[in-house]
């Protein structure tokens, strides 16, 4: 049985099928997919992760989490939606997530999200090709 059969199956037998590593059913991907969090204590938010639609994770403190089982090879489209979970105190200050790519052993930013005083909640959007 194939695994895109055997999750079929699963979820026939025990109900919906909740944020399914892209892995499981699509060629894996060569590249390691970080999101990492740097709070700040005057600018405390939450920021809620979804990858192809999918929630992958809520953040609001300190975190370096791989998400590359969520890639999956191809075109992603990578969603952020922040907002405060508190008042923000310093109009200087930022919390921010950054999303983040090893590539042969280099790091590079894929994408940056500030919760700021000037912009305290949002959604950002950015579609990447992963190989």
């Amino acid at each position: 049985m194939t695994a895109s059969k055997s999750i079929v199956l699963a979820a026939a037998l025990f109900g919906t099928l909740l944020a399914t590593p892209a892995t499981a059913v699509a060629p894996k991907i060569t590249e390691k997919y970080v999101v990492k969090v740097d709070p700040n204590v005057f600018i405390p938010a939450q920021f809620t992760l979804k990858i192809n639609g999918e929630e992958v994770g809520n953040y609001d403190s300190k975190s370096n989490i791989d998400i590359t089982e969520f890639v999956k090879a191809g075109k992603n489209k990578f969603t952020v939606v922040y907002a405060p979970t508190g008042p923000y105190k310093n109009r200087f200050a930022a919390t921010v997530l950054t999303i983040g790519v090893n590539r042969n052993g280099k790091w590079s930013t894929v994408m940056k999200v500030s919760a700021t005083q000037g912009s305290p909640k949002g959604t950002r959007t950015l579609t990447i090709k992963a190989k």
